[in-house]
């Protein structure tokens, strides 16, 4: 596919798609969803000093 005939708004849309994947090396979890635990563990550790 060229990328030539895509808008930007159709490139972001696929990079979207592929980004929005789950991916095995994170157990078929979403990288969203790994982000969103990371923090969360951080938060709770910052939030109670541990």
């Amino acid at each position: 596919m060229q990328t030539s005939y895509c808008t930007q708004n159709d490139l972001d849309d696929i990079a979207q798609l592929l980004n929005a994947r789950p991916r095995k090396r994170f157990d078929f979890k979403t990288s969203q969803d790994i982000m969103r635990q990371i923090l969360t563990e951080n938060i709770d550790s910052v939030a109670f000093g541990f």
